[in-house]
């Protein structure tokens, strides 16, 4: 069942541990917690193996599905490097910036919601133009305190450093939506034209097969807890 939020999750947990309610796990959405080295010990709460569910899709076949599906053979092959690549590039500097607005950092109390991606990503180029970026976000924050310049060497900062963290940070969110982006106007096919990202993170969840799911640490972890919590079976 779904709990409505990673905050709730925690919250339905902790109350049934102390009234030590058997056989219930918990899934959760990473989100920075290894980017910011956060410790969570309860053993009945288990975390993606990326930033969340639709980034462990991403970074899984079930994007070379989707693409074989809706993508162009020939469009495909004029992109310059795997399209997973480009995603990344992409979908990183935003990423940055969740990161950085967060309340451990700059608590910028920056809102995400409803951005319109294509206003700072250039399709032709396959771009992303940080300074639009940032002020896309900052207009639906009416934040007006925002140096965007200085946001913007800092989020370059960060991209240069960064390497094993790069699932952790990007956001499924982000990635989907560009990913819908690029279909419809650069690499996909005439399947694609009617695609949104609500359809198509269902198809990235139906394209996800067992065998992509039982190399992760997430199905180690849920099989560690079902010797741990028998006779209660996940899997």
């Amino acid at each position: 069942m779904f709990s409505n939020g990673k905050d709730n999750a925690l919250e339905i947990m902790a109350i049934l541990g102390n009234s030590n309610f058997k056989g219930v796990l918990a899934i959760v959405d990473t989100d920075f917690w290894v980017v910011e080295n956060v410790r969570f010990t309860n053993p009945n709460v288990l975390t993606t193996d990326a930033h969340d569910l639709e980034t462990m899709l991403i970074f899984s076949n079930a994007l070379d599905k989707v693409l074989a599906e809706f993508g162009s053979t020939t469009k495909l092959g004029t992109t310059g490097k795997p399209l997973r690549d480009i995603l990344v590039e992409l979908a990183l500097p935003i990423g940055f910036l969740r990161l950085i607005s967060t309340p451990t950092r700059k608590n910028l109390q920056l809102n995400f919601k409803e951005m319109q991606y294509g206003n700072f990503i250039d399709l032709k180029k396959i771009k992303i133009d940080m300074e639009k970026m940032i002020s896309e976000v900052q207009v639906k924050s009416r934040n007006s305190k925002i140096d965007v310049k200085k946001l913007k060497l800092e989020i370059e900062s960060c991209t240069k450093k960064t390497n094993n963290f790069i699932k952790y940070i990007c956001s499924g969110d982000d990635l989907v939506e560009i990913l819908t982006l690029i279909l419809i106007n650069v690499v996909g096919n005439y399947r694609s034209k009617n695609i949104d990202s609500h359809s198509l993170r269902a198809i990235l969840r139906l394209a996800y097969d067992y065998d992509s799911f039982s190399v992760t640490d997430l199905y180690a972890s849920v099989r560690k807890w079902e010797l741990a919590n028998g006779p209660f079976k996940i899997l």
